[in-house]
């Protein structure tokens, strides 16, 4: 058990309390598991330590006498031992959720299959010290397993394993590779279990597949997709995965369980859609990944003015199927104008490549939509969210980006006070105003209408991170988190926030995972350096550093993780140059986003303050001020209070 021998001295009952306690989970764990438990029955004195650490076949039949407060488990197959595992750390971490932090209980535990010899009551062998040593290697909260275990194990469980190092562990006779077994915190169960969570059965809308004859309509069958999403998120009881997860299986070799695997869902919608003309014919498919077995399938041939229809009568196949209620006051037509419809699905595909052509072409078209039907509530509400993203990333006036987003805004709310988009488009605004209360109010309107709006859970969380604290900002970014399981934004705020937390071991897992699922994105590799930067290990913040610039990372990425890695690590000129590099760029807010926290960790506090109230004026702060280690020193300065004032947050 980690900290035990120290936390023994700070306090006797309360250690024996975790010590307890770790040792009910394993048991409970084992027994469930056909394994079985050796405890440390005779153990005793103050100066008892945990190292728990479980071991495979060829063990199930022998005795042993246990040192200090080791435990061991035996089982007959490697497969067993690394089910019981990965029970153990979920239970640990459903039980360090509830208590309190003086209370955590977090092991680490190593796997190894092998023989091991019994002299005078002595354990020892090559397989005990195989384990003993990767146990070492362990961080707190992980599961490691050897390559002998890996071979064994590899197809037989859903989690992903990471390989670790590669070591000649004293007294071993032969080298041995260590894996780590990757958990998220709020895992769901395997495809083969209920594949259930708060939010109900959980099912994936896969891009539809276009069979049109013009490969021009390939954005129709992609926007197909998206409103299909949409209408089923009306489904009361339903997780619906987002769209950044969805869209990249358009081209994939994976089948239908790797998918579900991979999204953690329970349930499948797949298509096809040709268009021509004004003629359209669609085919549906819903698959329970479970079995691999279809539950529905049908085909429509329709007139194009049909397609509200059409995903109105999906949509209640699919509740029908999936025994959830179906509401049909939640259906998202607003309206009947086919042309305008096609347009708009034309610029919501724009509005997500957020590079500013697309952006100005998606507003473009957006208003094109609204000059055709002005009736079209959620196109003006893709307005605003064009005028947000535009100015956002600087290619447009913020004060015109406010004018303009906020007209559009307050007239899809007008048009469509039913419609969960409006109140989202509403609230992106008030966040670039630092209207909190009010943005609250709107978020919780959108969220009321669609719980599935995975932009909505992380506005809510920046929120939340500058207000309420992080302990519901991490709920509401591990609720996005389970609706969009593939984004890398998403994915590398959580794990901010667990860092922010304290929460170290979540947050790494989630960073190795996502570098697992995006091996060729810089982001990935940016994340775990800043991961690290913060953790202190600067070896491996620059080695993911270097990654990320192979991969092809902008500069600006770059040099603001190497300029933070620099000023955290006391080299200084380094940083400085870093600082002087960001001086030359001509846009302000990149200016200040890269200057700001290298500044700040530094101790250079008058420039650090200097860029922090311009970057008020601006409203493009950092949310997690409050918390975010670089600040330290800055929150402690008189004029941080002033600043809090200013944009309205606790100091």
């Amino acid at each position: 058990m980690v900290g035990y021998q120290e936390a023994l001295k700070q306090n006797e009952s309360l250690a024996e309390h975790r010590l307890a306690k770790e040792r009910s989970i394993v048991a409970q764990a084992a027994s469930a598991n056909s394994g079985r438990y050796f405890g440390d029955e005779t153990a005793t004195g103050k100066g008892v330590g945990l190292k728990g650490w479980l071991t495979g076949p060829g063990l199930k039949d022998k005795e042993r006498s246990l040192h200090s407060a080791e435990c061991l488990v035996l089982f007959e197959s490697a497969v067993e031992a690394t089910r019981c595992a990965i029970e153990i750390q979920r239970a640990l971490r459903e039980y360090n959720r509830e208590a309190s932090a003086s209370k955590d209980v977090q092991v680490r535990i190593a796997i190894h299959s092998g023989e091991v010899t019994i002299t005078d009551g002595e354990l020892s062998g090559e397989a005990v010290a195989v384990a003993s040593k990767i146990a070492q290697l362990a961080e707190p909260e992980a599961i490691l397993v050897s390559d002998r275990v890996f071979d064994q194990v590899k197809t037989q469980i859903t989690q992903p394993l990471l390989k670790v190092v590669q070591k000649d562990p004293k007294n071993v006779r032969f080298p041995v590779e260590a894996y780590k077994i990757l958990l998220l915190p709020e895992e769901s169960p395997p495809v083969d279990q209920a594949p259930e969570t708060s939010m109900g059965p959980r099912l994936a809308v896969l891009p539809f597949v276009n069979m049109s004859p013009d490969s021009q309509d390939e954005f129709f069958s992609d926007g197909l997709t998206e409103e299909m999403i949409t209408e089923l998120s009306g489904l009361d009881g339903l997780g619906v995965i987002a769209r950044t997860s969805v869209m990249q299986y358009k081209t994939t070799g994976k089948n239908i369980r790797e998918i579900a695997s991979d999204l953690r869902v329970g349930y499948v919608l797949e298509g096809s859609v040709r268009k021509a003309g004004n003629k359209i014919r669609i085919t549906v498919q819903l698959i329970d990944a479970k079995y691999d077995s279809h539950l529905w399938t049908q085909r429509f041939d329709r007139d194009l003015d049909d397609i509200f229809a059409i995903q109105t009568e999906v949509a209640e196949k699919v509740a029908g199927a999936l025994t959830v209620k179906f509401l049909a006051e939640k259906s998202h037509r607003d309206t009947s104008d086919m042309a305008a419809y096609t347009i708009f699905m034309r610029a919501n595909q724009l509005l997500q490549q957020k590079t500013e052509s697309s952006l100005r072409e998606a507003l473009s078209l957006y208003t094109q939509a609204t000059a055709r039907d002005p009736g079209f509530a959620r196109a003006y509400a893709g307005i605003a969210q064009a005028w947000y993203n535009l100015g956002a990333s600087g290619f447009e006036d913020f004060g015109l980006m406010i004018k303009e987003g906020e007209r559009a805004a307050m007239k899809s709310i007008e048009l469509g006070p039913d419609q969960a988009e409006t109140h989202a488009a509403m609230a992106t605004i008030y966040l670039a105003e630092d209207k909190f209360e009010s943005l609250r109010s709107e978020l919780r309107k959108a969220l009321l209408l669609n719980r599935n709006l995975v932009d909505a859970h992380c506005t809510l969380a920046e929120v939340q991170v500058s207000l309420e604290g992080l302990d519901a900002a991490v709920k509401s970014y591990e609720t996005a988190h389970e609706l969009d399981p593939m984004s890398i934004g998403v994915a590398m705020h959580l794990a901010r926030t667990y860092q922010m937390a304290g929460r170290t071991a979540p947050a790494l897992e989630i960073l190795q995972r996502l570098l697992l699922l995006h091996p060729t994105s810089p982001l990935s590799q940016i994340g775990l350096a800043k991961y690290y930067t913060w953790s202190g290990d600067f070896a491996k913040a620059q080695e993911s550093i270097d990654a990320a610039a192979k991969l092809g990372a902008d500069e600006s990425s770059l040099k603001l993780s190497q300029g933070m890695l620099y000023a955290v690590s006391g080299r200084r000129k380094e940083a400085e140059e870093v600082i002087g590099y960001f001086n030359g760029l001509n846009g302000e807010s990149a200016r200040l986003l890269g200057i700001f926290p290298i500044a700040s960790a530094l101790g250079d506090l008058d420039l650090a303050f200097k860029c922090l109230m311009r970057m008020a004026d601006l409203h493009s702060w950092d949310s997690a001020i409050r918390y975010n280690y670089n600040y330290f020193l800055l929150r402690k300065d008189p004029r941080y209070k002033v600043f809090c004032k200013k944009v309205g947050i606790p100091p």
